[in-house]
């Protein structure tokens, strides 16, 4: 009787421990990418703080019958749950938009964004060798949707800007499954210069994005907003558009 009772208080101990544990370790891989630190020490740190929360929460209920023990573990899990969602919560434009942005610049090409792009790759894409010289691909590495800037030595004699665009953003959409496309009305193009706004759906959702493509002699510029799983606010485009200033 006794052995079992022990088994069943290992038991309790457990799920005590292991929920909160687990929950706040998800958290840290969570966190590590939007703070951009170390994802296996911060996942440690908040799991092993999960883990004591849970077990001094068994440690002071262990004498309680089982009815109130599993209410106690309810509770537990629904407030973790709501904590990391609202920690998880992404700003939204209006917020974004009246936050102090980062002025930055790649190139030749001043602008600013609320959070700084790092160098993603540098490699030539299979099979486009004849066409780079080099490709630096710079990103804020945002899941939901990427501020993303490339840097590309042409090594064609002749380039059209407009088409060269257009392959950019049908390459980038083909890889999130998009095959439809618009330009809103206001775009620009010239031989030098491309600005536009894009829509298209995604989950049955009509989402728009933006693109700014430069070419300096035989170096290709661009920066995009893309729409991955949401898309941006008018009101925020405008706001990064105007922001951009070629040297």
């Amino acid at each position: 009787m006794v052995k079992k009772e022990n088994k069943k208080e290992q038991i309790w101990m457990t799920v005590f421990t292991v929920i909160p544990a687990v929950m706040l370790g998800n958290l840290g891989g969570d966190l590590s990418r939007t703070l951009g630190l170390n994802s296996t020490l911060l996942s440690a740190i908040l799991g092993g703080m999960g883990g004591m929360i849970g077990y001094g929460l068994y440690f002071f209920t262990k004498h309680l019958n089982t009815a109130i023990k599993i209410s106690i573990l309810v509770a537990l899990f629904a407030m973790l749950a709501v904590g990391i969602r609202v920690i998880l919560a992404q700003p939204t434009d209006k917020e974004l938009i009246e936050q102090e942005w980062i002025n930055q610049k790649i190139g030749t090409i001043n602008f600013e964004s609320p959070s700084k792009l790092k160098l993603a790759s540098a490699s030539i894409p299979q099979g486009t060798e004849q066409f780079y010289g080099s490709l630096e691909v710079y990103t804020d590495e945002n899941n939901d949707r990427t501020t993303s800037f490339m840097n590309a030595k042409i090594l064609v004699d002749t380039l059209n800007l407009a088409e060269s665009f257009g392959g950019s953003l049908e390459g980038m959409l083909n890889n999130i499954g998009i095959t439809e496309v618009e330009l809103l009305e206001d775009h620009y193009m010239d031989s030098e210069e491309v600005v536009a706004k894009f829509k298209f759906q995604l989950d049955e959702q009509e989402v728009i994005g933006f693109g700014y493509m430069r070419n300096v002699g035989r170096t290709l510029q661009s920066i995009w907003l893309m729409p991955i799983k949401q898309g941006f606010s008018l009101e925020y485009i405008d706001k990064f558009e105007l922001a951009i200033e070629p040297e």
